[in-house]
């Protein structure tokens, strides 16, 4: 199990469990050829999320997960926040269960942190194909 590795519930009720979601980023940071300083992936409600949306994106919705790098190179440093009330929303709307759309959404946060980025449909696309090899 990577040490470095960290997992928070600040969601009232909803969990993933800490072992996937740790065993999920430890697997795209190796495979990409990255290792690992510190990450934390924190599971949050959407008041949470939209607060992190609004502070450091000027967006005032709720979004699925947010991503922080703290440093460059090949050694990442980072958050991952993960709103559990969007994520179970998605899995009903893409006909997936809580535990699938989770996992998405965790390799997703751990493919920005490695670089990927998804702010053109060209960019969203080949990160979509991406999160799908992982799966």
């Amino acid at each position: 199990m990577a040490k470095n590795i960290e997992v928070f519930h600040q969601h009232p009720f909803l969990r993933f469990p800490r072992k996937k979601a740790i065993e999920l980023v430890n697997e795209v940071i190796k495979r990409e050829k990255f290792f690992t300083e510190k990450i934390s992936v924190i599971f949050v409600n959407d008041k949470k999320i939209k607060y992190l949306h609004i502070q450091y994106l000027q967006l005032s919705s709720v979004t699925d997960a947010i991503t922080f790098r703290y440093n460059e190179g090949k050694k990442i440093e980072g958050e991952i926040y993960i709103c559990l009330d969007q994520a179970q929303r998605q899995a009903k709307n893409y006909a997936q269960t809580f535990t699938q759309e989770v996992s998405r959404l965790i390799v997703h946060g751990a493919l920005h942190l490695v670089g990927y980025t998804d702010n053109t449909n060209q960019l969203r696309e080949a990160m979509r194909e991406k999160e799908n090899f992982y799966f």
